[in-house]
């Protein structure tokens, strides 16, 4: 399940990659950024966050159209970024890094038949175009559809091909990761002892397929996310579970998240 860092050892890195930040190559930017949004966003509050925000910003800013910037790295900072923005909400206006709209046209140069861009790379991509999407609705930007080959707005322009190549590799993700555990099972089993009569469904695909949730009850209109290890740092969800959450709850599902030690403890206790 990994390990937070204390709270003086962050302090202490944000503040160091601040500091080299004006050194850093569009590698090092790029896995800052997704590091850092990955183990999850503590908020704007503290003043080595923010100093840390502000560097990436400009260091993303810096290299977002230079040669090194290539398409992983691109995904991947923008991936972080919108995590971070996303993950934020609660004290902070919405919006986008000024580095956002450099980001996103580079990666207007990105034609995915020519540099054949891996899966894992797609998703990401398409991950982060639907934060950046949930945030402009929220009035983080206004976006609308141009005549040509792009989504733009005031703040960001999504090329043509995330809404091709990049979704078809996200809902292929989708449909092929479902793996249901022995607590899944045991969870929907449960469910329908307690809801008698009730459909219980494991691994159900959302209506547009962009997530799976690990069991649905139907008539209840009901997701239930089964979390293990995997899904958390010591007990704190990892950026992309709390995302999750987040992005479903944002689309209207109703949204149980069933941690691995709550589920465990009440086995204990034969429940």
């Amino acid at each position: 399940a990994g390990r937070l860092p204390a709270a003086s050892t962050r302090t202490a890195l944000e503040l160091a990659s601040a500091a080299a930040a004006p050194r850093f190559s569009a590698r090092h930017v790029a896995a800052a950024t997704y590091a850092y949004a990955t183990i999850g966003f503590p908020g704007t509050e503290s003043a080595s966050a923010a100093a840390f925000l502000r560097a990436m910003d400009a260091a993303a800013a810096r290299v977002a159209g230079s040669d090194e910037m290539n398409a992983r790295t691109l995904a991947q900072t923008l991936w972080g970024f919108g995590a971070v923005a996303a993950l934020s909400r609660g004290g902070v206006e919405p919006g986008f890094p000024a580095s956002s709209a450099a980001l996103w046209s580079a990666s207007h140069a990105l034609a995915t038949e020519r540099f054949q861009l891996l899966d894992v790379t797609l998703c990401t991509f398409f991950h982060a175009k639907l934060m950046y999407e949930e945030l402009v609705r929220d009035g983080a930007a206004v976006i609308q559809k141009n005549a040509g080959d792009a989504t733009t707005g005031s703040s960001v322009s999504f090329p043509s091909w995330i809404d091709g190549a990049a979704r078809e590799a996200w809902i292929a993700n989708a449909v092929g990761d479902v793996d249901v555990s022995g607590t899944h099972f045991e969870v929907s089993e449960c469910l329908k002892a307690i809801l008698p009569g009730e459909e219980v469904v494991l691994e159900c695909l959302t209506a547009d397929e962009c997530f799976s949730l690990d069991v649905y009850v139907p008539q209840l209109d009901l997701g239930v996310e089964v979390d293990g290890p995997t899904h958390f740092v010591g007990r704190t969800p990892t950026g992309a579970t709390a995302l999750k959450r987040r992005q479903l709850r944002a689309a209207g599902w109703a949204l149980l998240p069933v941690p691995y030690w709550e589920w465990k403890g009440l086995s204990l206790i034969h429940i």
